[in-house]
Formats: structure tokens, C-alpha cells, sequence
């Protein structure tokens, strides 16, 4: 059983047989939603995710955008 599957995530990548997929990002709106969004992608560094410098490039794009009514503390 992987050991992500009883914590809720999905799988990680296994980085030792194959390449790690890659992650294109983007964040519009508020600095909560920037906040929100490096917390995001250190997660996803951690699960052996890369960065991908282009969209093109990228297994999965990821959104990131501010939906606060009022300013956040």
C-alpha cells in the first residue's frame, strides 16, 4: 500500500523508475493567493513533482486565483 494513499493525497511520483512529472503554475489575484500558491508548489517539490519553466512543457497547469470578498488578514 503507499504510504500517501492512508493520509488522503494522491500518490507521489516514483522518481527512482520513471521522470517526475512536471508542473507549470500560475497565481492571480491577492498576496494570500501568492502566499497560498508557494505553499502549494513547495508541497508538490516535496512529492517529487519539477517545475515546469513553460506551460507547453508542463503534465499539469496549475490556477491559482483570489476569490476573497474582503481584504485578508
Amino acid at each position: 500500500m503507499n504510504e500517501n494513499a492512508s493520509t488522503g493525497h494522491g500518490a507521489a511520483p516514483d522518481t527512482a523508475s520513471s521522470v517526475a512529472p512536471k508542473v507549470g503554475f500560475v497565481s492571480l489575484g491577492c498576496p494570500k493567493a501568492l502566499t497560498d500558491s508557494e505553499l502549494i508548489l513547495t508541497q508538490l517539490s516535496a512529492e517529487g513533482y519539477q517545475t515546469s519553466k513553460t506551460f507547453e512543457g508542463a503534465d499539469l497547469v496549475i490556477v491559482n486565483t483570489c476569490g476573497f470578498i474582503d481584504d485578508a488578514v
